[in-house]
Formats: C-alpha cells, structure tokens, sequence
C-alpha cells in the first residue's frame, strides 16, 4: 500500500483536535441545559421533507439548526485526517497493518450493519445508518493503534 495518498505526520494531531471539538461541541448542550441556544442559519436546501408536496420546497434557503451538521462535519473530517496521516516511521509493516485494520473495519462494520438491519425498525432505524457511519472509522483505528502498540511491545523487548 503506498503512502502517497496519505497527508503528512502533523494533520494526525489536527484531525484529534477536530474530534474532540466535535465531541464537546455536542456533550456542551447535554451537561448544560439551561444554556441550550438554537442556532439556526438560513442553508441551502437540495431536497426537504416536503419535496413531492411543494416542489418549490426543494431548491430554496431555509433556516436550519445546524448543530447535528456541524458535528457530523468536524467529526468526519477529524476521522479522515486522522486515518490518513502517516505515522513518522512509515514503513511496510505499518503499511500491511493499515491494509489488515481496514479490511477488519469494513468487515465488521457491515456485518454488524446486516445484523441491526434485520433486527431494527421504525425511525430507530435512522440512528443505526448514522451509528455506522463511524463504525468503519472507529474499528480501523482502535485496530490499527492496537496492532501498532502490540508490534512496538514485541520489537522494544526483543531489542533488550
């Protein structure tokens, strides 16, 4: 797997930060309730709920609270950057655990998706498509940071 498509050592920390961000920006209204603010911002829409009703309904600008996007975008973007970084000794072992992280994480990611797909309906439903969208990023890099961990052990103490 060659590591020309992957960013540099440095957007790993950014992409952590992105994450965290994205994590506190959505616990801040949970633990702080009485603070709760809306904050609604007129978007572009492509496609409503009322598309087949009012069809001028569709490609418009209307006010939306933009929380849930702004979570899902920063968290995202933080799983991308932190997924795609080299590590800062890139070579064919780290290359062969990221080939081996990603094939588990896609893996499990659908198996578990087919399983909560046929045992899961209704409007909760919804929730299990936005869970697995993290999955995939979520066991890739639990994985890959274990496999890198456990071949680190083995390497420092063969060394001594």
């Amino acid at each position: 797997m060659g590591t020309t498509l992957l960013f540099h050592n440095r957007f790993k920390k950014i992409g952590w930060i992105l994450i965290l961000i994205s994590i506190g920006f959505q616990l801040y209204p949970m633990i702080f309730k009485k603070y709760l603010i809306t904050r609604y911002v007129y978007v572009p829409v492509l496609f409503s709920n009322y598309m087949f009703k009012n069809f001028r309904e569709t490609f418009s600008i209307h006010p939306h609270d933009i929380d849930l996007t702004v979570f899902l975008t920063l968290s995202i973007l933080g799983c991308l950057l932190v997924i795609f970084s080299k590590e800062k000794i890139e070579d064919e072992l780290v290359s062969n655990i990221r080939l081996t992280s990603l094939i588990w994480s896609v893996l499990i990611s659908y198996m578990l998706f087919l399983i909560l797909t046929m045992t899961i309906y209704g409007t909760t439903y919804l929730l299990v498509c936005i869970f697995n969208i993290y999955t995939i990023p979520l066991v890739y890099l639990i994985r890959f940071n274990f496999l890198l961990y456990k071949n680190s052990f083995y390497t420092r103490t063969d060394e001594q």
